[in-house]
């Protein structure tokens, strides 16, 4: 790991410049992991019961 990922920037951005704030990426990387929750619900079809996956099932 580097010096750089471990200490914080000088300068914060976003929420993390407000006292109180949390970390820069918590929020982020929360709204992405939804993101990708919603996106896969949303491309994969009903799969019938009984049957394999297959790649056709995917749009």
């Amino acid at each position: 790991m580097t010096e750089a990922a471990i200490r914080p920037t000088d300068t914060p951005t976003g929420p993390a410049a407000q006292p109180g704030g949390e970390q820069p990426h918590g929020r982020r990387q929360a709204a992405r992991r939804a993101a990708a929750v919603l996106f896969g619900a949303w491309r994969r079809r009903p799969v019938p019961e009984g049957r394999p996956i297959q790649e056709s099932d995917y749009r």
